[in-house]
């Protein structure tokens, strides 16, 4: 079997990171194709969060990556 290991964050460390409004972030979101529940493995990268943000006019350009590169982003509560 093969592992791997995804460095994670939770939308609410991404929201205060980049400065943006946690209820338009999660009415984006909600809005989006993106299906997630309260659970906490619900996870998209930080490139698609930025995509569905901009299709959404949350933001004018992409976020930028962290140093860390693309990383995943939990949707769960």
């Amino acid at each position: 079997m093969r592992t791997f290991t995804i460095t994670c964050v939770s939308l609410e460390e991404v929201t205060s990171e980049y400065g943006l409004d946690h209820f338009q972030v999660s009415e984006a979101i909600s809005n989006s194709d993106v299906s997630f529940g309260t659970n906490d493995d619900t996870l998209i990268s930080i490139s698609r969060l930025s995509g569905i943000l901009m299709d959404f006019d949350v933001i004018e350009n992409h976020l930028p990556l962290p140093p860390e590169g693309d990383i995943a982003v939990s949707l769960g509560s």
